[in-house]
């Protein structure tokens, strides 16, 4: 079976129909048939995010799904911080392909690594989200975003971590970009000191590491590259490695129950 990653828009879409999936209006990330089909084949939810980055969409919708998305993630920011949680990037990022779904938005849910270099004047270390650590399991989630079409990344979550004193001073609240540049990252970006250590001791080596990395993830790449966001001057690269939805439809999850109604009142305005 071909990869969805290599196929033309048209056969995209032609797999989602097969799977009375409407190609014309997002219905797919709170239907519990659909989510039911992506528990068996983890690989469809590729398919949906394929089709969602290759389809073409209209000024008219670009201008609204701008505005909807911007309030959708301001909301969703807010209620982390009132609720206090930290690392929730997962969960919030789901949450919010859910709701913005609801709201007509097509989107899909990134998981990967991300690395973030501060200015070299403000004495930070730079910070790692490593997909490969010891003790995790292999390419785990180390962190979580979303693309939404007219933005190539949504990240409500970059100011909610655990991070030390004085780090969010660096960054913004929420990542709303919808532009990127490519970036190129290394074994530093995905992999802890620790586990390139361990990997040592078994008898492999770092390049025979890094290589083995670049070589399995270069055809998810070719879709889905890795990208750098600078803020001011620190610098964000966020590094694909899946794509992901939630287990369950929105009216499931007690995670973030406000969001919809708040959303919606907000577009009101």
């Amino acid at each position: 079976m071909q990869s969805p990653l290599r196929l033309p828009y048209d056969a995209l879409a032609q797999k989602l129909s097969h799977r009375r999936i409407d190609t014309d209006k997002p219905n797919f990330l709170n239907d519990a048939e659909h989510i039911d089909y992506v528990g068996q084949d983890p690989q469809f939810i590729e398919t949906y995010a394929c089709f969602i980055q290759r389809r073409t969409y209209s000024d008219s919708y670009r201008k609204q799904s701008e505005k909807l998305i911007r309030i959708a993630s301001q909301v969703l920011h807010q209620e982390l911080i009132t609720d206090g949680r930290l690392g929730a990037c997962i969960d919030a990022s789901g949450v919010l392909t859910q709701v913005l779904e609801l709201l007509g938005v097509w989107s899909y849910q990134v998981v990967g690594a991300l690395t973030v270099l501060f200015p070299p004047d403000s004495g930070i270390e730079p910070l790692y989200f490593y997909p490969y650590d010891v003790g995790k399991r292999q390419f785990a989630a180390a962190h979580s975003w979303i693309v939404a079409p007219p933005f190539a990344i949504v990240d409500v979550t970059i100011s909610t971590q655990p991070y030390i004193s004085g780090v969010n001073a660096f960054l913004p609240d929420v990542v709303l970009q919808p532009n990127v540049e490519i970036a190129e990252y290394t074994i530093e970006d995905v992999c802890s000191p620790s586990y390139v250590a361990a990997v040592r001791d078994a008898g492999h080596d770092k390049n025979e590491l890094d290589k083995g990395i670049h070589t399995s993830l270069a055809e998810f790449h070719s879709a889905f590259p890795p990208s750098r966001v600078t803020h001011e001057l620190t610098e964000l690269k966020y590094i694909p490695n899946g794509i992901t939805s939630m287990d369950g439809t929105l009216e499931e999850t007690k995670a973030f129950i406000l969001t919809v109604g708040t959303v919606s009142q907000s577009t009101m305005i």
